[in-house]
């Protein structure tokens, strides 16, 4: 019964979920969820496929950018009501640190402290990033380098460097949207090169 609340849980994060729909979805029983051929079951799981797809490929390709020692931040557009959910896989894989996501009109935190998260709603990235860091300057911090660094040899795995399945996965308009281009692996050029 736990695997039919996640499924409804993920249908109402669905931008196109009604509570009418919800209501429809709670009716159907799982094994039917799964083996279905009726046209409204294979939507609804459609739809909650969906959210699922965007929190993966969000905290996949998410890029976190440092400020001071505990905080990572990142640009974040999604589609779906998804930011929270994101937001607290980051935290969860960084203990301890202030996760921070979001866009020009709204942002997410999550911190987790290894049994309990904390989770926050705020402005727009910039804004809430501008008093983070207003926050972070008083205080002689690790540089933002060396925090950088500990992050990108933790993500830096030589087997995943499939530059056609990214680009399958990570549309342009996101990278776009983010201001990020892609890296070469082409040429097994690393940042070290640089």
């Amino acid at each position: 019964m736990r695997a039919q609340g996640d499924f409804l849980d993920l249908l109402s994060l669905h931008e196109g979920c009604t509570e009418r729909l919800l209501e429809e979805a709670s009716r159907i029983r799982p094994d039917e969820l799964r083996c279905s051929t009726d046209p409204k079951v294979i939507r609804i799981r459609r739809m909650a496929d969906s959210v699922s797809g965007e929190i993966h490929v969000l905290a996949g390709f998410v890029r976190l950018s440092p400020i001071g020692e505990k905080v990572l931040y990142g640009y974040a557009k999604p589609r779906h009501g998804v930011g929270r959910r994101v937001c607290s896989r980051l935290a969860r894989r960084f203990p301890g640190t202030l996760i921070l996501l979001g866009n020009n009109s709204k942002s997410w935190l999550a911190l987790y402290d290894g049994t309990r998260y904390y989770h926050a709603e705020g402005d727009s990235l910039n804004a809430v990033a501008e008093q983070l860091r207003a926050l972070l300057n008083n205080r002689g911090d690790k540089s933002p380098e060396e925090l950088w660094e500990t992050y990108y040899w933790s993500q830096y795995c030589d087997e995943r460097r499939n530059l056609p399945h990214y680009r399958r996965q990570m549309p342009t308009l996101y990278l776009r949207e983010a201001g990020l281009g892609v890296e070469s692996a082409e040429n097994r050029t690393t940042l070290d090169d640089y």
